[in-house]
């Protein structure tokens, strides 16, 4: 399983917007037959309709235990993932538990590739 690290918190269409891309990305993995996790893809509905938090402190548990379920992590960079709290503690996580980490990058036409970190 691949874990997904990508931005989130932000105003509410920036967060829509972040979780469009992210169920994007989810979708070109799932295409290459790939098992990706996104905890946005998985809980951003959750939270609206339930007004959950959307702070990574709240999340936090839950991640790092998917974390540790997870084969690799892949950071999506977005728009403000070089300053996302949570980003950059999912990096550190995976950077403790020894992970690969791959970073990958929109691209033209909802496509995405592989960069250096």
């Amino acid at each position: 399983m691949i874990y997904i690290a990508s931005p989130y918190t932000g105003t509410p269409d920036q967060m829509g917007e972040r979780a469009s891309k992210a169920r994007t990305f989810v979708a070109f993995l799932t295409r290459k037959n790939l098992i990706p996790y996104s905890p946005i893809v998985h809980f951003h509905s959750v939270a609206v309709s339930h007004r959950l938090p959307h702070e990574f402190d709240f999340w936090q548990r839950i991640n790092f235990h998917m974390l540790d379920k997870a084969e690799e992590l892949y950071v999506l960079r977005l728009k403000g993932w070089d300053e996302s709290k949570g980003v950059t503690a999912e990096i550190m996580y995976a950077l403790n538990s020894k992970l690969p980490i791959t970073h990958w990058r929109e691209t033209r036409y909802a496509s995405f590739e592989s960069v250096n970190g």
